[in-house]
């Protein structure tokens, strides 16, 4: 879908419209197939003359990029995320402000330092649910669970997921809930 819209845009001369779109193919397939060069892209798009004074396109950007960047090394985006929850606040985009600060506390946990992780992603996947961000919710309770399974602790882990996979139950316009049952 992102490839259609990326050529309609094109064919209708919208410059904007065909970057959003292909920043949106960025992000999806970031878990598929990262590159260098494809980060290296994101990069050059940022410095773009109609990027720079559009805080919104900036945000995509920066989105596709640490989405590239953390597949290729977690710790990499770290900085990326935090421009992510900057811009975010400024522009007032309560989506992402709520969904930002679990990605740090994703490298923390990698990081192993499990009680930063703990309080980053607590504070997050809380925030979200209360504004019934049932996707970002969903996503990152998941992330909890698996974590949880990683770190030897299999019975916790397994109880996340099943929020997780209940909440997706719940809210029927969302996506199958993957990681969910593969913590499971």
């Amino acid at each position: 879908l992102y490839v259609e819209a990326e050529d309609k845009f094109r064919a209708g001369h919208n410059r904007e419209g065909e970057l959003e779109a292909r920043l949106g193919r960025i992000r999806a397939e970031a878990y598929q197939e990262p590159s260098k060069a494809l980060s290296d892209e994101t990069d050059k798009d940022l410095q773009r003359p109609m990027v720079q004074p559009n805080p919104r396109l900036m945000l995509r950007c920066l989105l596709a990029k640490a989405e590239l960047e953390e597949e290729v090394n977690e710790d990499s985006s770290r900085i990326t995320w935090e421009k992510v929850q900057k811009l975010a606040k400024t522009l007032r985009d309560y989506r992402w402000q709520r969904r930002a600060p679990a990605e740090p506390g994703i490298i923390e946990f990698l990081d192993g330092n499990v009680a930063a992780a703990n309080q980053d992603l607590k504070n997050a996947v809380i925030s979200m649910y209360s504004h019934a961000d049932m996707g970002g919710a969903v996503y990152y309770t998941s992330i909890v669970g698996n974590g949880f399974v990683e770190a030897g602790q299999p019975r916790t882990g397994i109880k996340y997921c099943q929020i997780a996979i209940k909440t997706a139950d719940e809210n029927r316009d969302m996506g199958f809930p993957y990681m969910a049952y593969e913590g499971e």
